[in-house]
């Protein structure tokens, strides 16, 4: 007799890191859910999932599809650093009680298993010893950092209280395939399509602030693992490496073949000038390891939106 299939719930499945997903998940060994308030499913390379075109706020009224799920892997997210440190209270309104509502439902219906990408680069404020850990205490400077963090408390409690497992990944900069809000999030695929297309790339501040970037490839194959152990924690999510803005600019240039139109602007109030994440922890708990070295992932990306543009 053939085994039921274990459910999974993607919230926000058709955007950058939920497509990437779904399109690495084994569809032999999962029932995929897909819930986004978007219906744009061309990022996707298969069908193979039941989708819910709505938003977290109505998930109530899709029980009956979700009442089987074990794991909620709940990327659906309308929060921009930029735009909530604009604009806080809209943030506070719109995403962070949004979601609070969301956790509690998912606790008072015994869907116990979730997985939440928090903010590497903006949980921990300014780097400490070289690189942030999660042993350390975290101090945001920016409004989009401190929303993350309250979310995490709130998931804390409710693991306290024994109503979620949460899964929580404090995740650096993810960048690859798919990551279409160009110019409002993503400074790798902002600069490479902007340099294919020969237009001005704009750097705010003078290009020094350090970041720490992850191939979604590598992140995919880590949320993977994360389904799979049904247990809770904290982990940064990274490739453990900083580079400049300005040394990320020098790498695209190279690919590019051909010098880089830049223009640097004000820098950002709320910008941590360098964000490095300690991953030792990650790597030992899952016997996971980045894969997709910085050079390797700006030549991937590269070709591929080289390819869709031309």
């Amino acid at each position: 007799m053939k085994s039921k299939l274990k459910s999974i719930l993607i919230t926000g499945g058709l955007g950058f890191i939920g497509s990437n997903l779904i399109n690495k998940i084994d569809k032999k060994k999962y029932n995929i859910i897909v819930l986004d308030k978007n219906n744009d499913q061309s990022k996707l390379s298969n069908n193979q999932f039941t989708f819910i075109n709505s938003d977290i706020d109505q998930i109530e009224k899709y029980y009956d599809t979700i009442k089987d799920v074990f794991c909620v892997v709940h990327l659906a997210s309308t929060s921009i650093p930029a735009k909530t440190n604009t604009d806080p209270v809209l943030d506070i309104q719109n995403e962070v009680i949004k979601n609070l509502i969301f956790f509690n439902f998912l606790s008072n219906k015994g869907i116990k298993n979730i997985i939440y990408p928090s903010s590497g680069g903006t949980i921990y404020g300014e780097i400490y010893n070289n690189s942030n850990s999660v042993d350390q205490n975290p101090k945001p400077i920016s409004y989009y950092g401190a929303h993350k963090l309250l979310q995490e408390h709130y998931l804390r409690i409710l693991e306290r209280n024994r109503n979620l497992n949460p899964m929580i990944l404090r995740i650096s900069n993810p960048y690859g395939y798919n990551q279409s809000n160009y110019k409002i999030q993503g400074l790798i695929g902002t600069v490479i399509k902007t340099a294919i297309n020969n237009n001005e790339i704009e750097i705010w501040g003078d290009g020094s602030i350090v970041r720490d970037y992850i191939y979604i490839d590598d992140l995919s194959d880590l949320i993977i693992q994360c389904i799979s152990q049904n247990k809770s924690g904290i982990f940064n999510v990274g490739s453990g490496e900083g580079y400049s803005i300005n040394q990320i600019l020098k790498k695209i240039e190279k690919i590019h073949g051909t010098q880089l139109n830049v223009k640097y602007i004000k820098e950002i109030e709320f910008d941590v000038k360098s964000s490095v994440l300690n991953i030792r922890e990650t790597i030992n708990y899952f016997n996971w390891q980045p894969k997709i070295s910085i050079d390797n992932g700006l030549e991937k990306l590269y070709s591929k939106i080289k390819h869709k543009e031309q």
